[in-house]
């Protein structure tokens, strides 16, 4: 997509720079169709406030103890809480993605709400 389409997309949008990011995790996740694209463009903004939060605002305690979510240890929910423009939750999510990423999210979760991770996983 272009400048022009993520300002009128997603106005409340602060982050421009995160255009090459949507494009890369586009090509990379085949994300190539017009319907394709413009359900993922949908989902990232809605989930996000329109690129406005990369991080869940919630603190995560309620998905202590969520077993559908692989919360499965003591703190897993805080620490795996919604991260990304689509709000990756969940143990067994970031493994997922972490796996089909080639990155160790399990012991740094926090990558997933940096804007060269957090698109990827979406």
């Amino acid at each position: 997509i272009t400048a022009t389409q993520l300002k009128a997309i997603m106005p409340r949008c602060k982050h421009p720079e995160y255009l090459k990011n949507i494009n890369d995790a586009m090509s990379e996740g085949s994300i190539n169709a017009c319907a394709r694209k413009a359900a993922f463009i949908a989902q990232i903004a809605h989930e996000s406030g329109e690129l406005v939060y990369m991080e869940e605002l919630a603190t995560g305690q309620a998905y202590e103890g969520r077993k559908d979510l692989g919360n499965t240890q003591k703190g897993d929910g805080k620490r795996f809480t919604g991260r990304g423009p689509i709000q990756l939750t969940g143990r067994a999510n970031y493994i997922a993605a972490g796996k089909a990423l080639g990155l160790d999210l399990v012991n740094h979760p926090e990558k997933v709400k940096t804007p060269e991770v957090g698109f990827r996983t979406s």
